[in-house]
């Protein structure tokens, strides 16, 4: 049977192809395997009108699944220029096992090409159109095919048209080097982990060749196969050592240490544990000689334990003592001074203005105080009116505490020195509030994150364990 006549098809053929090139490259590419274990691969292919195509031709590389036969879910019809889409069925022992579909390209004439590192432009495809197709000429100045698959073409001389298929082939395997990483038993990694450098002209799948035995200790080969989407494959037997693991979890505890007699200790906040391998290790606190309502110094004991068994400790001492002050001085010294700058009619944000204005009019910076007695400070500050940034810090803290708002105390992380501020939410999010003298943004009333890390130097002084507080707002604060 003759191809259907071209005369017929030329008018529709020119108004399509434009379309058809823009549609090639993302309809005509290998298509996926349903099944894993079971896969079959196809390539696009572009046959000239009236061949009839066998199913193997459309085969990938190593793409059958072993021992199968194939056959078409119905006759492609190669009669009709145009794409078509065709279905392959792998069968064995009477049983279909996968099945898969490509797009097949009837053309008037196949050119085909390797893609071997190369990209063909419009250049290079004359000199190939001049030697077989004499007289015919790209419907474009520039065509670039730097990936595998079929692309329409059409071709025209003088009054006559032909639809060409450019078959881009990739033959080539492609090529990776071993990482060199060791394995711990029980813990699985992907394919990927195994292989590094990865080199090919399309896209690479890696996987195990057949999925190693993660329990099973010595040094053994392990078969990685890198698969382009050609279906060109390379096989890695990579040398790698099984063994267990035997490093313990670095323990982190940042626990504060100083506390009142009857205080609360949050014993697992600012604590943590990175283990190599564990993700999920254990982490243990014994508290059992703490006696939290009598003066004194106690050992806490912190162990991480990772799957292995490997483990690391932390002894951390909390001393309890009595506060300098009584809570009745403390409330006297707070309100002395709240009733002199606060007014009823004042907004809790004009309250806090009027804590961060009297603080930092007030106070003077001298360089020394005694940390661990922030009740003692606060009441110091506000009698003799001086002392370093825990003084500045006592101060807001009580202050800020008797009106209505959430405070919380921050310290700075990672420091040569100490340094402590507040974090502070009067309705509308959380933000910083230092009152102790800078030189770096000036005044610290109520700042996000954002405005105070503008410079390395910013970021340094107000460095702080964020993971352990309320997120910081991100809009500026606005007085209400």
């Amino acid at each position: 049977m003759k191809c259907v006549k071209r005369e017929f098809l030329h008018a529709a053929l020119r108004k399509t192809a434009a379309l058809l090139c823009v549609l090639a490259a993302l309809l005509l590419r290998p298509a996926s395997a349903f099944a894993e274990e079971e896969t079959l691969r196809l390539l696009p292919r572009a046959v000239e009108c009236g061949t009839e195509i066998s199913p193997e031709e459309l085969l990938a590389p190593n793409g059958c699944p072993e021992g199968a036969a194939l056959r078409f879910a119905g006759t492609p019809d190669t009669q009709t220029l145009g794409s078509i889409t065709v279905k392959v069925i792998a069968s064995r022992d009477g049983q279909d096992v996968a099945e898969a579909e490509t797009e097949v390209l009837v053309c008037d004439r196949v050119l085909r090409l390797e893609l071997n590192g190369k990209s063909y432009s419009g250049l290079k495809l004359r000199e190939m159109t001049d030697m077989s197709l004499h007289g015919f000429h790209p419907d474009r100045e520039r065509f670039a095919a730097d990936t595998a698959g079929v692309f329409p073409l059409m071709l025209t001389k003088g009054k006559e048209q032909l639809l060409v298929g450019m078959e881009v082939t990739d033959t080539v395997a492609p090529t990776g080097e071993p990482t060199g990483i060791a394995c711990f038993l029980g813990y699985p990694r992907s394919a990927e982990d195994f292989v590094t450098k990865l080199r090919d002209e399309q896209e690479v799948t890696v996987s195990f060749a057949e999925e190693p035995d993660w329990d099973k200790a010595g040094e053994r080969k392990v078969g990685i196969l890198l698969t382009d989407a050609s279906g060109n494959r390379t096989e890695l037997r990579i040398p790698t050592e099984f063994r267990r693991d035997d490093t313990p979890p670095v323990l982190t505890v940042n626990l504060k240490t100083n506390y009142y007699v009857g205080e609360t200790v949050a014993y697992m906040k600012s604590v943590s544990a990175v283990d190599d391998m564990d993700p999920d290790c254990s982490i243990s606190v014994d508290k059992s000689r703490v006696r939290q309502r009598e003066v004194g110094v106690y050992p806490v004991i912190y162990t991480a334990v990772d799957r292995d068994g490997n483990e690391s400790r932390v002894t951390v001492e909390l001393n309890f003592f009595e506060p300098s002050v009584t809570e009745e001085e403390l409330d006297a010294a707070a309100q002395e001074v709240l009733d002199k700058i606060l007014t009823e009619d004042m907004s809790t944000a004009q309250q806090a203005r009027a804590i961060y204005r009297y603080i930092t009019s007030h106070l003077r910076y001298s360089g020394h105080s005694e940390e661990k007695d922030w009740k003692g400070e606060a009441v110091k500050g506000l009698t003799d009116f001086y002392g370093d940034c825990y003084t500045f810090f006592s101060v807001s803290y009580l202050l800020l505490s008797k009106i209505d708002c959430e405070v919380l105390p921050v310290e700075r992380i990672d420091g040569r020195t100490t340094h402590y501020w507040c974090l502070v939410n009067l309705g509308t999010g959380w933000y910083h509030f230092d009152t102790t003298p800078n030189q770096l943004r000036g005044e610290c009333f109520m700042k996000t994150n954002k405005e105070l890390y503008l410079s390395a130097a910013g970021r340094y002084f107000w460095k702080y364990a964020v993971d352990d507080f309320p997120e910081v707002a991100e809009e500026s604060f606005k007085m209400f």
